[in-house]
């Protein structure tokens, strides 16, 4: 069942605001060494301070390998071609000063580096194959082994493999030698397609193909690296299921009296209709997407049913509500101005703008207001009561109203504008006034956005247990990354004990809430779902009767990256969903932990990035 927090709206605060904006715009406001982390650039542009191209510059360090580890002075590195000659450089560093070394001026591409160990020492001298990057700094720490000691094998792991462009992938290495101690090779990548760190952490920094190697005591190994430009990993994602299991309907219901409303999929229709008859229940509506129906039945036959083998599944038809928690701004913290209006703290969408044009975006939820000056609601449809006046969808409860300005405001000089302002919007009412509706209405809303060509739909609502209708019709309407993008929200403390469905399935992006300084809501729920984050807290949007409210929750994070995908598409350079999320994925400005992780996923959303980066695309731009 599902539970709605308390909403509280800052009325207000907002009678205030329509004062302010009348006649204007609004724009909602908002050391490590060189040794130790290779491949570092010398700036984020490449550029010296006087704003000339910096020069391919070879660093390094010569050590031991093993236990007895110490850095070599007075060995000599050599720089020699492989295959086409190099660039005349000078081509030889004497190591010094902690077995340091440095070519200044270094040839771009690959190249061997030969290091002759200084008489004094009882080592092996090595042969190296690097390869630098122009206008970056390489660095290598080269290991070297006791002249007493042979090699006899490297084993990298894992082996040949992809890594997508900006993408790290961590390589291990297992040596054997005559000594039976632990030594550590020298790491090295050809190719120019990415560095790497002298515990073998490889970083793609350029498309094409090149080699990760480890190399000691004259033994090589080496494994092939593919970095393309894009890497589709949402095909990987996994359904999650927080709560632990999958609950029979039977157990729910077991020992009850009375009738329970049941969604029925059905293996065999007319058998499973029949079934349903003969046991005394009553079909009152028909399921399509997922071969199903909803059927009001004795708590008594559940149990009948649910095994049967006409029957796919069964699940109560639960109880959805919105994912409002307590009272949004967000605008100008994902640069959503910058990709339409063209630079920061714009306020207008300028003719070459980024603007969503053209992009059908559903907000699955309490309806819209067709009356609000700032929304313009391209059509919709009335789950709850398909034979209401016109417009059926008309909102009721705010919260669908105040999602939609999130994501399609209209830059008209007044009010508020949204992330994807030029977009259309259509309302797919299945919440009623008080926010509540069921499952089997979100199906049937699902099921409307397929039939009329929804791309980008949002779902700031959900449920608190896993029920395989839902994810089935999500997975329809996200066709293994070919039809729709597909939006929910994390969930909020208070509502839930864990992130919600239908974020949790794989086919949908689950979305956590950030506040004005990137950290995450305390009121956002975390875990393995989390994909992305987008602002959640003091969100101003539109609301009732053309007014505007102020509101926090995960709710209002979604329609920020529903916006986002719209105006990812509306550049026409993606040709599928799939694309469009990895992109999103990919431009995401990285918060907490390195990488992935439960509260902020991937990170939190950056438009300006997503519009102009033209990772992933595999169509001409628009």
């Amino acid at each position: 069942m599902w539970r709605r927090a308390n909403g509280r709206e800052r009325m207000s605060r907002a009678t205030l605001f329509r004062a302010t904006v009348l006649g204007v715009a609004l724009c909602l406001l908002t050391g490590c060494t060189p040794l130790d982390n290779t491949g570092g650039n010398n700036n984020n542009n490449g550029n010296n301070n006087n704003g000339q191209p910096s020069p391919t510059v070879l660093s390094g360090v010569v050590t031991r390998s093993g236990g007895t580890s110490a850095t070599v002075d007075g060995a000599v590195v050599q720089i020699t071609p492989v295959g086409t000659a190099v660039a005349a450089v000078a081509t030889s560093a004497t190591t010094r000063d902690g077995g340091q070394f440095i070519f200044e001026d270094a040839p771009e591409g690959t190249f061997d580096l030969v290091v002759t160990p200084p008489g004094s020492e009882s080592l092996r001298g090595e042969t190296v194959t690097v390869s630098t990057i122009a206008e970056n700094t390489t660095s290598v720490v080269i290991r070297l082994v006791d002249a007493s000691v042979t090699v006899t094998s490297i084993t990298i792991s894992p082996g040949d493999t992809t890594v997508g462009l900006g993408k790290s992938q961590q390589f291990s290495a297992t040596v054997v030698s005559s000594s039976g101690e632990t030594l550590q090779p020298t790491w090295s990548t050809t190719g120019s397609i990415g560095t790497i760190t002298s515990t073998g952490l490889f970083t793609a920094v350029a498309a094409g193909s090149g080699q990760v190697r480890a190399t000691l005591g004259g033994v090589v190994a080496s494994v092939d690296i593919q970095v393309p430009d894009c890497v589709l990993e949402v095909r990987n994602e996994r359904d999650q299921n927080p709560s632990g299991g999958l609950f029979r309907a039977a157990s729910r219901v077991e020992g009850g009296a009375g009738s329970v409303e049941l969604i029925v999929s059905l293996v065999d229709p007319s058998a499973g209709r029949d079934l349903i008859a003969r046991l005394g229940g009553t079909i009152t509506k028909e399921l399509g997407l997922i071969d199903g129906v909803v059927a009001t039945v004795p708590a008594s036959a559940v149990s009948t049913i649910e095994n049967d083998r006409a029957v796919r599944y069964v699940s109560l038809n639960s109880k959805v509500s919105v994912r409002d928690q307590d009272t949004p701004w967000g605008i100008d913290q994902i640069d959503a101005e910058r990709a339409w209006g063209g630079s920061e703290n714009a306020s207008h969408v300028v003719a070459t703008g980024v603007t969503g044009k053209g992009v059908k975006v559903a907000v699955i939820d309490t309806g819209i207001d067709a009356t609000h000056p700032d929304l313009v609601v391209a059509g919709g449809v009335n789950i709850l009561n398909p034979d209401a006046a016109s417009p059926a969808w008309q909102d009721d409860n705010g919260h669908g109203t105040r999602v939609a300005g999130i994501i399609g405001a209209r830059d008209n000089n007044v009010g508020v504008v949204g992330v994807a302002p030029e977009c259309e919007l259509y309302a797919v009412k299945v919440l009623d006034m008080s926010g509540s509706g069921s499952v089997a209405d979100v199906v049937e809303g699902i099921e409307w956005c397929i039939n009329n060509g929804m791309q980008v739909i949002n779902m700031s609502l959900g449920v608190t247990t896993y029920e395989s209708v839902l994810k089935d019709a999500c997975d329809r309407a996200y066709d293994d990354g070919q039809g729709a993008i597909v939006v929910g929200a994390a969930g909020n403390a208070g509502q839930d004990t864990y992130t919600a469905w239908p974020g949790n399935f794989a086919s949908v992006i689950s979305v956590a809430g950030t506040d004005a300084a990137d950290n995450r809501c305390s009121f956002s729920m975390q875990g393995a779902a989390v994909e992305l984050a987008a602002p959640g807290k003091a969100i101003l949007t539109t609301n009732l009767g053309g007014t505007y409210a102020e509101e926090d929750g995960t709710s209002f994070s979604a329609p920020h990256v529903a916006g986002a995908a719209a105006l990812v598409l509306s550049t026409g350079r993606y040709s599928s969903a799939e694309r469009v999320r990895q992109h999103l994925r990919d431009t995401a400005i990285d918060l907490g932990a390195l990488g992935r992780d439960q509260a902020f996923g991937y990170g939190r959303i950056d438009c300006h990035a997503a519009v102009t980066d033209q990772s992933c695309s595999d169509r001409a731009a628009n």
